[in-house]
């Protein structure tokens, strides 16, 4: 009887996120469907594409892949032959990235990100602020109102007091 081998393929390391970046990015199916240049692109294109997308958003930084052609067709999950011939459609997709000319990046995925972000950083500060009005540890004492003060004024009669105090027992009743 034959046996049994199982190969078993090596993943690259993941390499380190940054602190709180999202796991999937926002797929807009009508985009999609309705991208003229998506359409162009043979099936086998738009598989490499959209596998393209989804390693430029795990990598760092976010939205970008290696700007190296022996790497991108491993990336995109072809064949060294097919992707010669559907590079040109895949790759009119991104740009160099200014920040890292070793880089593309995929511009609309970018803004994404850039907007995910700037969404994320506002609303913690608005958590924190509601948090540090809320939670106030207050160096600084309470205001007190005239009601809450209980203290006798020095113009006040006894009897005036006598009967604050009567009415103080009588609601403790």
């Amino acid at each position: 009887m034959p046996k049994l081998v199982r190969r078993r393929t090596l993943m690259p390391k993941k390499m380190k996120q940054p602190k709180n970046k999202p796991p999937a990015f926002q797929f807009f199916v009508k985009d999609w469907t309705a991208s003229p240049t998506r359409q162009m692109m043979s099936l086998a294109a738009q598989g490499a594409y959209i596998n393209l997308l989804a390693i430029a958003w795990d990598s760092d930084p976010i939205a970008t892949i290696p700007n190296q052609p022996d790497k991108l067709w491993k990336l995109a999950g072809a064949m060294p032959e097919d992707w010669k011939l559907m590079q040109d459609e895949v790759l009119e997709n991104f740009e160099p990235f200014d920040e890292d000319s070793t880089r593309l990046v995929n511009k609309r995925l970018r803004r994404q990100w850039l907007e995910l972000k700037e969404f994320s950083e506002m609303a913690s500060n608005r958590g924190k602020k509601g948090a540090a009005g809320r939670w106030d540890t207050g160096e600084h004492e309470p205001e007190q109102t005239e009601e809450d003060d209980q203290t006798p004024d020095d113009n006040q009669t006894e009897e005036t007091q006598r009967e604050e105090e009567v009415e103080i027992e009588e609601d403790a009743v």
